[in-house]
């Protein structure tokens, strides 16, 4: 069935919860986890270099933070996982690159459960992977 699972992660609650998702699924399958999380580029033209590069070493901590939490979780249960930072500006372009870089077969993330006018002016990067996605995709509320 399911032999390559992409899990992408902002670190937030829905996505942990979407993670211990996939290590399970991952584990029952035999399929191996890529676990990545987004980095979404600051704009230079309108950020002084200095702030620029304190931006992207803060998010590039939190990013590798947010990944061995999914690491040690897959670890603990003997699943295969790689770890992938992705530096994009588009969130939902970036997941669905990875997946297709990486040749999985499934991707499985959070969603914040926005709903009404709120999703609605927000976006969603779950509902832009859902609409633009070619392979199966999970979403763990």
């Amino acid at each position: 069935m399911f032999k390559k699972i992409l899990i992408a992660t902002d670190g937030s609650e829905f996505s942990l919860k979407a993670a211990r998702l996939a290590v399970r699924l991952a584990l029952s399958l035999g399929a191996e986890l890529v676990a990545m999380t987004e980095e979404t580029a600051a704009e230079p033209l309108l950020t002084p270099p200095n702030v620029v590069k304190h931006m992207e070493q803060a998010l590039e901590r939190q990013s590798d933070q947010f990944l061995s939490e999914i690491a040690e979780m897959a670890k603990a249960s003997n699943v295969p996982c790689r770890t992938k930072r992705v530096r994009h500006s588009s969130p939902f372009q970036a997941i669905l690159d990875t997946a297709a870089a990486q040749a999985c077969d499934l991707i499985v993330m959070g969603s914040h459960g926005r709903s009404g006018i709120e999703s609605l002016v927000l976006g969603s990067v779950t509902q832009k992977v859902l609409a633009h996605a070619t392979i199966p995709v999970l979403v763990s509320h």
